[in-house]
């Protein structure tokens, strides 16, 4: 009698033991399921061709770069770590875009690279993904391509023109226009340059402008750009000229102009060279 209430006790263990680890089974199945479910949902947001939300860009990071003078190869060098490490934060799915700078300006300038980022290895779990495989397309489809077209535009142009603020109002259309980003996207926008705009309606090589004649000019009024809720950081090169001798009045002057255009916060960073 004891044996057989023993064995009953013993298979009722084993019964709950067994439900137990059926249910833990299920609910893994279940999590599976709707992690599967939510990832293809996502994954329809998402253009195959350039991994850009159809829905919008959360996140975009443009870069001017300024190739009408050369650079010297220090500068190259100290340039390359910076780009480097913009290039490499750029979120998954957040959108990068390159411009250089072009002689002349008709139009609105798009960008000689935009893409966004599929994301790298250590976006995806071990459990869900492939960290290894994620790594090896972002720097096949992203790296890569945004790395060629920044060494094309750091070899010079030699454009006798540089028309900085047609091509930073360029940018604000294509780049960050309500019509490709979300509200609250975060904006980032980098320049490369002396910051001597150079063409028919202002050249700095002859000195600086009043600001107030400078803002209330008819030239000005055609090429401001609307950089609401835009970061901006000016890489600043040192070209040694008689123009650029008062290097800080040019900054205060950029950064007046970039005030003016409403922007979130600006700063400059020097480059060695």
């Amino acid at each position: 009698m004891r044996r057989r209430d023993k064995y009953k006790r013993q298979k009722v263990r084993n019964d709950i033991i067994g439900i137990a680890l059926m249910g833990i089974v299920l609910c893994g199945m279940g999590v599976a399921v709707v992690a599967k479910t939510t990832l293809d949902k996502e994954s329809k947001s998402f253009n195959r061709s350039d991994a850009c939300d159809k829905r919008g860009n959360a996140s975009v990071t443009a870069l001017v770069i300024d190739n009408t003078d050369d650079l010297s190869e220090i500068q190259k060098a100290s340039l390359r770590s910076k780009l480097k490490a913009i290039v490499d934060k750029v979120p998954q799915h957040g959108k990068l875009d390159i411009y250089p700078i072009k002689d002349t300006v008709s139009g609105t300038v798009q960008p000689g690279f935009s893409r966004c980022s599929p994301g790298r290895g250590r976006d995806v779990s071990e459990v869900t993904g492939n960290p290894e495989r994620v790594e090896k397309r972002w720097r096949e489809n992203f790296e890569k391509p945004a790395w060629d077209a920044i060494e094309e535009y750091l070899s010079p142009s030699k454009a006798k023109t540089s028309p900085l603020m047609e091509t930073v109002q360029s940018v604000a259309i294509s780049s960050f226009g309500e019509d490709v980003t979300i509200p609250g996207a975060e904006k980032t926008l980098y320049v490369v340059s002396d910051m001597l705009q150079n063409n028919g309606g202002v050249n700095l090589y002859k000195g600086l402008p009043s600001t107030n004649d400078f803002f209330n000019s008819e030239y000005f009024q055609g090429v401001a750009a609307d950089l609401s809720g835009v970061n901006i950081e000016i890489f600043f090169l040192n070209r040694n000229t008689t123009a650029q001798k008062n290097d800080r009045a040019i900054a205060e002057f950029w950064n007046q102009v970039f005030a003016k255009e409403r922007s979130a916060d600006y700063r400059i960073t020097r480059i060695s060279g």
